[in-house]
């Protein structure tokens, strides 16, 4: 995990432990996307796990797996005093970047996080980038220029930079088409238009 987003976790958790708040993940992820910032419920539910059995800010909080909303079930973290069946929030889902407010001049993420781009006047999700700063274009993006799973890529359909799309390389399974990283040299200025059937990716 990136170090400067587990510093924001650990503060953030630290904030709802001194005001002896029943959590989960969710809580405590919608209160740092509400932050500006983008971070996946699964990379803070996974630090939670983690650090309960390991870090001393935990020492009076207990944790039991409680069900919650779509017949899912999650760690709730509580004052060691407390009682579980206190928490009412069982029925809240994890923002996502738009629902927070969350649009643009984001460098790296945990998770996946989509970034609005800019077409014919229209913002729609197109982008993906995950915790290893891969970058992929999504279902959607790839609709709008008529490529599918499976298709080839012809290289004129997508530029970066100015540079070509590799040859030799198919739509994934999934529908999505991955980018070199060697291609990408500033995630944080990340630019995408569609301009006469072609994908155009800018990072300068």
């Amino acid at each position: 995990m990136n170090l400067n987003f587990d510093t924001i976790i650990e503060t953030k958790v630290k904030g709802f432990i001194d005001k002896q708040e029943y959590f989960t993940s969710v809580d405590i992820g919608n209160s740092i996307k509400k932050g500006k910032t983008f971070i996946s419920n699964k990379e803070i539910a996974k630090w939670l796990r983690k650090n309960f059995t390991i870090s001393d800010i935990f020492k009076n909080y207990s944790r039991k797996i409680i069900n919650v909303s779509n017949g899912l079930t999650t760690w709730e973290y509580f004052p060691s005093y407390g009682d579980p069946n206190n928490y009412l929030k069982r029925d809240q889902v994890a923002l996502n970047p738009r629902e927070a407010g969350i649009l643009t001049n984001i460098s790296k993420s945990t998770g996946t996080l989509s970034i609005p781009i800019q077409t014919n006047s229209k913002n729609y999700e197109g982008i993906e980038i995950d915790s290893d700063n891969r970058i992929r274009l999504s279902i959607s993006l790839l609709k709008k220029v008529n490529l599918k799973a499976n298709d080839p890529i012809d290289p004129a359909k997508i530029t970066i930079d100015g540079q070509l799309f590799p040859s030799g390389h198919l739509v994934h399974k999934d529908g999505r088409i991955s980018i070199p990283k060697k291609m990408i040299n500033n995630i944080s200025n990340l630019k995408v238009n569609i301009m006469n059937g072609t994908i155009e990716i800018t990072t300068k």
